[in-house]
């Protein structure tokens, strides 16, 4: 299950460490320019395609950034914002015409997030950050609800960013790596405009949910579900496989003042009755259902266009069968008003960073010290048959908020490489809480923040991790975002105060957490109000950064004192 691209990498990368260029199929070859941000054409002379052939009309360009993301989707969106917002240069590639991946009007699935939707008990969940803000934005602009308008605030805040370049409609199609763990750029086909691009950078983010990004430069990968041994995963199958989460195809119907009739292709798959969807209700058919789900147990990549083949056959079979089955008379003045044509992909490759998320964690809420985004999603695990199985077409297991750490958001073989979305590091089974796209957007925020601040400071993310951990959380608090159990520092927050801002309280809720369970357990819990304090551990001192020997002491007096009633506080 795990792929490390052992023979054709190897040889690829001699080439690289010897000659210093790479070559894509399809792509530019990689050349050195001197151009600070996009070189001129280099003629079409210099266009190479597959085999080293040659184009007469396609123009090779130079573009040079601090922070290189490709993919467009939610995690993408809100990885490239959060770099430039953080003084990065960014380049933005998209494949598709308009940004938001499953959420846009091409595929016009939900962002779903740690609230549910704001169902159940969870509505506080909702996701911060860059996220919200185009939530809001929509809300606003958006009332009717539209998808496209979705695609049109999605790009406009897009735009919004002066230190972006979006490169719409254009496809990763190969690297060159400086070195056999570092990127040094990424190649893009623009096939509307001829022009192939080499886009270097400083960091990449591989938000692409395929991973073609990361693919391409050799990072670790997985595809398909771990056996239950691995992790201890009690929701992993007992034997490990390739089998993933399906795609589905969406669409939406209209009714009108009078009957509609609907002649069905005859390509469709058939549902006679009823019985033949099992566990699959069908009685509001306006938004489609999102439980038309084929390839689990294809190749999502390779075999993409005959899933999609699959799904346009069962999505329609499923409207002949409400339409003409006679089973749902009143479908009789609806029509259909939509059919997506690009499957919403759910599962593909899954990167291998310096740790994987697992299910005991999700479950159990795990805060981690590394932690820099939150999901609280259920673990939601489709069988890999789909549609075509009688089995239920999900299974939800409701869980906390859980942390995901910084470690699961790059490559632990890579150097200079993160990534966010469904690609991040977790185990299947984990997944099936992660993947969604609103935590897929806060995932993004956090990687673009740390590419920003890993170019800044000439860092590794392995190294921001290791030395600089609080900076980024603290950036990530200051921009909006929640992660469980970190406090905002003020020096970062309100830096205008910092030079007078000596430390701060921190909470310490595990203490008054264990009280209230200790006292529990030996029957002297009272209830009432919990007031933490210095003397009984509730609060405590923030470490003060760069503070001397001399300094610390005064402060551990002026603690002391104020445990001992000498100093008063409070009123």
């Amino acid at each position: 299950m795990s792929r490390k691209h052992q023979s054709s990498r190897v040889s690829r990368r001699d080439v690289l460490k010897t000659a210093g260029i790479g070559a894509a199929a399809g792509c530019v070859g990689a050349g050195r320019s001197a151009a600070a941000d996009v070189g001129p054409d280099r003629g079409p002379e210099q266009a190479s395609g597959m085999g080293g052939a040659r184009s007469a009309i396609v123009a090779g360009r130079v573009v040079n950034a601090d922070v290189v993301v490709v993919g467009g989707g939610m995690s993408g969106i809100a990885a490239a914002i959060a770099a430039a917002r953080n003084g990065a240069t960014t380049v933005l590639v998209q494949d598709r015409p308009m940004f938001g991946g499953n959420s846009s009007s091409e595929v016009r699935l939900h962002t779903l997030g740690a609230d549910g939707s704001g169902a159940g008990d969870k509505t506080d969940a909702r996701e911060s950050g860059i996220i919200e803000e185009l939530r809001l934005e929509e809300s606003v602009l958006n009332p009717q609800r539209s998808y496209s308008v979705w695609d049109l605030v999605m790009y406009t805040w897009v735009k919004r960013e002066s230190r972006i370049m979006p490169l719409l409609n254009s496809h990763c199609c190969g690297v060159t790596m400086a070195s056999p763990d570092r990127i040094d750029a990424v190649h893009v086909s623009r096939p509307g405009t001829e022009d192939l691009f080499t886009v270097r950078g400083k960091m990449f983010i591989d938000c692409t949910g395929d991973g073609r990004l990361g693919a391409e430069a050799g990072a670790e990968y997985r595809v398909g579900r771990e056996a239950r041994g691995e992790f201890d995963e009690s929701f992993a199958p007992e034997k490990a496989d390739r089998k993933v989460l399906g795609s589905s195809i969406l669409f939406t119907t209209r009714k009108h003042d009078q009957p509609m009739p609907f002649v069905a292709p005859d390509w469709i798959r058939r549902f006679p009755r009823c019985e033949d969807l099992p566990h699959r209700g069908h009685g509001d058919w306006s938004w489609g259902f999102w439980w038309v789900e084929f390839g689990g147990e294809m190749d999502t990549i390779k075999d993409g266009e005959k899933i999609r083949d699959e799904l346009l056959a069962a999505a329609l079979g499923l409207w002949d069968h409400i339409k003409n089955s006679g089973q749902h008379p009143d479908s009789e003045n609806w029509a259909l008003e939509w059919m997506g044509f690009v499957p919403g992909k759910r599962e593909s490759r899954r990167f291998i960073g310096d740790y994987m998320l697992r299910q005991q964690e999700v479950q159990a809420g795990e805060v981690f010290d590394d932690g820099v985004a939150y999901g609280g999603w259920p673990i939601d695990l489709h069988p890999p048959g789909g549609i075509s199985t009688p089995e239920p077409p999900s299974e939800r297991y409701r869980i906390p908020l859980f942390n995901i750490p910084f470690r699961c958001l790059y490559s632990r073989n890579v150097g200079n490489l993160l990534f966010a979305g469904r690609n991040a590091s977790t185990s299947h089974v984990a997944f099936g809480s992660t993947r969604v796209m609103a935590t897929c957007g806060v995932m993004g925020q956090a990687a673009g923040t740390a590419a920003a601040l890993c170019s800044r400071r000439k860092l590794s993310p392995r190294e921001l991790g290791r030395e600089a951990i609080a900076d980024l959380q603290q950036q990530l608090l200051k921009d909006d975002a929640y992660i469980i159990g970190v406090d905002t520092d003020w020096t970062v927050s309100a830096s205008e105060y910092s030079d007078v801002t000596l430390t701060s309280v921190l909470k310490m809720m595990d203490v008054a957490v264990f009280d209230a369970i200790k006292a529990a357990q030996d029957g002297t819990f009272k209830g009432g109000i919990y007031v933490g304090t210095l003397a009984n551990g509730g609060v405590g001192i923030a470490p003060v950064k760069g503070a001397s020997a001399e300094l610390n002491a005064t402060l551990e007096q002026l603690k002391n004192d104020i445990i001992s009633g000498a100093i008063k506080v409070g009123g």
